[in-house]
């Protein structure tokens, strides 16, 4: 992502946004051109809003703009991590504050890190839920599918064999049993996740819904991307550099093609120029992610799941953009339908 190459952002349509944000009760508020907005009580789910992420743990990016009905489409496995490698996983895991990967990892591109770094991202929906009672949280066992259809561009694995599988274009899904919404993982590479894959993803997690086994009642109302940042930071600016090419290939994916399927945001910096809503997490929501106990105990569902990624834990940032994660969520909105 260039911000130099790339057109003007799409003004969002105030009445649109206002009436899709005003069912989100993870805000305490939302700012879209100037305006403040304050949610309504949660209701009966009036659409489907889809979650993209790069991996598994990218999830609270967007946090601020979860609706009653969410899929979480999860566009890799996380497995190139150096956390999975046996001698990184002994320094950051701390099982006596927070659990452990189920299973051990048992290195980077391993199938036991593969499903550990999943079973993180179902634990912290189930964790997550248990609070609030719009995420999905409960899941039925997982289905696989077959090889769903492909489009133009390559999708395929590119860091552990040089020929393309039917297996890359499969899908595993997790389905909410109290209708909440589903979690979708594709397998599409960590660390060279590209353009073309991402719009691959996307399109077929909209497009495939019935095969997917989502629900097809509700209209599609949004299509949220993790947060990127790849203008550097830096002592004048309030943004957390954040430059992870998988990352940056979805918002790629995001800003060149537009999905129809609503509005069509990616998380942002605060300086970014594109920048058209602010959203604020409830404070319930962050302590119920991030909350530490008094001995260091990971009790918030973010950091009890996620902790051993990282040496110690990812913390989020209250105010500012000092941290990956944050209370105030910035979002620049390119198409709006």
């Amino acid at each position: 992502m260039t911000r130099s190459i790339m057109s003007p952002p799409a003004r969002p349509r105030l009445g649109r946004v206002l009436g899709w944000l005003g069912a989100s009760a993870a805000m305490a508020a939302a700012v879209v051109s100037g305006l403040a907005l304050a949610p309504s009580p949660t209701g009966p789910a009036s659409g489907a809003v889809f979650v993209v992420v790069p991996h598994p743990d990218d999830e609270f990016q967007v946090w601020s703009l979860i609706e009653q009905y969410t899929v979480f489409v999860v566009l890799t496995h996380g497995e190139q991590t150096e956390y999975c490698e046996p001698s990184k996983y002994e320094t950051s895991a701390q099982p006596d504050l927070e659990r452990p990967a189920e299973p051990l990892p048992a290195g980077r591109w391993s199938p036991e890190c593969s499903e550990a770094r999943q079973n993180s991202l179902l634990r912290y929906l189930g964790d997550m839920s248990a609070s609030d009672a719009r995420i999905p949280g409960d899941f039925a066992p997982p289905v696989r599918t077959a090889p769903l259809p492909l489009t133009a561009g390559a999708v395929c694995r590119a860091d552990r064999a040089d020929d393309c599988t039917s297996a890359d274009s499969t899908a595993e899904v997790w389905i909410d049993r109290r209708d909440r919404g589903a979690v979708v993982f594709f397998d599409l590479g960590d660390g060279d996740l590209t353009e073309d894959e991402s719009v691959w993803g996307i399109r077929t997690a909209l497009d495939q819904r019935a095969v997917l086994g989502l629900d097809t009642t509700l209209p599609v109302t949004a299509v949220l991307g993790a947060y990127a940042e790849d203008e550097g930071g830096g002592p004048d600016t309030r943004c957390f550099p954040y430059d992870h090419p998988d990352h940056l290939a979805l918002h790629r994916a995001m800003w060149d093609v537009d999905f129809h399927a609503g509005l069509q945001a990616a998380a942002t910096c605060a300086d970014d120029p594109r920048r058209s809503i602010t959203a604020t997490v409830s404070d319930t929501a962050v302590d119920a992610a991030f909350r530490i106990g008094e001995r260091g105990e990971r009790l918030g569902a973010h950091v009890k799941n996620y902790g051993w990624l990282w040496p110690g834990y990812y913390p989020v940032a209250r105010d500012g953009e000092a941290e990956l994660f944050t209370q105030r969520q910035y979002f620049w909105v390119r198409f709006d339908e």
